[in-house]
């Protein structure tokens, strides 16, 4: 691929870390809800996708190789307070302090995911995410065979967001590649969010902002291509099953 070669990248949320313990156990001890449901019927889920190296791009397969964090955020009103009483399960201070830089860089000024040096939290490891309910997104174009999840942990804070931080390498699928221009062709390269199964009646998808970009410093490592621009969208799509019903709608 000639140097002068151009590809765009189409971004929308984060990832990191790991814990173990009890916090699992006493959040499935607590009365009065079931924190693996949903508080709500329909939930308002803030997406964000950080893109940090593109490993390559193929153009006989039409797929991307690379690594990004994924970050989803939510409200939870519901009574978590008897665990944010016990100091051995709460841990103190901005989010993102075990978080691999740059990304950290991003966290520690987001009111949103780090908050001040006083916040407070629960931090859940993958072993005890079952234990809450997690929105059922997933990687729309994602080739399920080409993945790697590095790292994946879940923070409650005392105001009630929840925040689920995914770390992952993956092969995706680009949507509509074009070689009119080849090999001074531009592409873009897709990383779409969706619900595996919840129309915009139980699942809202909004785009975080602050948490959804690329890490600039590594774009002179692309192999063979320039980076031009990214952006970010939320629109209602047909899903695969659509010949079940027609007239569903989801995004």
């Amino acid at each position: 691929r000639a140097a002068m070669s151009r590809v765009r990248c189409l971004l929308l949320l984060l990832a990191v870390c790991a814990a173990g313990g009890e916090l699992g156990e006493k959040i499935a001890a607590l009365s009065g809800f079931d924190a693996t449901k949903p508080s709500a019927h329909t939930m308002n889920v803030s997406v964000g996708i950080y893109f940090e190296h593109l490993y390559s791009v193929d153009d006989k397969k039409h797929t991307f190789d690379s690594d990004f964090y994924l970050i989803y955020q939510w409200q939870d009103g519901r009574d978590y307070s008897s665990l944010f009483a016990d100091p051995h399960l709460v841990e103190v201070g901005p989010a993102g302090s075990c978080e691999a830089e740059p990304l950290h860089r991003r966290l520690a000024g987001n009111a949103g995911a780090s908050g001040d040096q006083g916040r407070r939290f629960l931090e859940l490891g993958r072993d005890e995410l079952s234990s809450i309910w997690l929105p059922d997104l997933h990687l729309r174009n994602q080739l399920k065979s080409e993945y790697k999840l590095n790292s994946q942990i879940a923070r409650i804070y005392e105001d009630g967001l929840v925040e689920l931080i995914l770390f992952q390498r993956a092969v995706l699928q680009m949507n509509s590649p074009h070689y009119h221009a080849y090999p001074f062709d531009t592409q873009e390269l897709p990383i779409v969010v969706e619900s595996m199964s919840h129309t915009t009646k139980r699942i809202v998808l909004f785009v975080l902002p602050e948490l959804t970009g690329l890490e600039e410093e590594y774009v002179h490592d692309w192999p063979g291509w320039e980076f031009v621009s990214f952006y970010e969208d939320v629109k209602d799509v047909v899903p695969h099953y659509s010949h079940a019903n027609p007239c569903r709608r989801e995004r």
